[in-house]
């Protein structure tokens, strides 16, 4: 075999390894497969939905043809109390590694018929850990709103984790205002340690070392 195809054998072998360090450890988190496949939704405990569902949308506002599968919400209160933020909470048990750091992300959407109302509000979790949160809050008007969630959290035990999104609203329910909440694009992945990324490079360049 000459030097430049076992170069180009080496090379693949080190995508292939970048690739399976920064796999996706969520199932279904493009929920492509068109339903919640490896998903929980669970109400908060004063919280209710409307609309729980996997459908159709462009998640990021950009018009992009054909649009993507996303699950859609239309979150609040069970019995209205003030000051309270209450609606699903959708999430996986996954498993992590101690000692390790995670980068998590998601998109979301928001779309509203107008009128003076808590649009909804988004929440990255990790058991009973609370990460990062965004969303809309109050609108007088309506309109579609979109944003993405990217927050690092890193691993103290090895075993199961419940990892999702808690999405809520500080009103109960209206029918005479149309406001969906939307996710989409989930990703929890593993950032390879500094000792680890040193050794993979090591590997990538000793074929062109012996090259040389």
């Amino acid at each position: 075999m000459s030097n430049q195809a076992s170069m180009i054998g080496v090379l693949i072998g080190c995508l292939a390894i970048v690739n399976s360090t920064h796999a996706n450890i969520f199932q279904n988190g493009d929920f492509e497969t068109g339903d919640f496949t490896g998903w929980n939704v669970v109400l908060t405990e004063n919280g209710a939905t409307n609309t729980q569902d996997v459908v159709p949308f462009d998640i990021d506002g950009e018009g992009t043809l054909p649009e993507s599968f996303a699950p859609k919400f239309e979150v609040g209160l069970a019995n209205y109390q003030p000051n309270a933020q209450e609606g699903i909470m959708l999430f996986q048990s996954v498993q992590v590694t101690a000692g390790t750091a995670y980068i998590l992300d998601l998109d979301w959407a928001i779309t509203s018929t107008g009128g003076n109302a808590d649009l909804g509000h988004f929440e990255i979790f990790i058991n009973d850990e609370d990460l990062i949160s965004d969303g809309v809050g109050f609108s007088w008007g309506g309109g579609s709103f979109y944003g993405h969630l990217s927050t690092a959290w890193a691993a103290n035990d090895s075993g199961s984790v419940d990892i999702g999104v808690r999405i809520t609203r500080g009103y109960t329910i209206s029918d005479s205002l149309d406001i969906y909440q939307y996710v989409d694009n989930f990703s929890i992945t593993a950032v390879p340690t500094p000792g680890g990324l040193a050794l993979l490079g090591f590997g990538c360049m000793a074929p062109r070392r012996q090259r040389r």
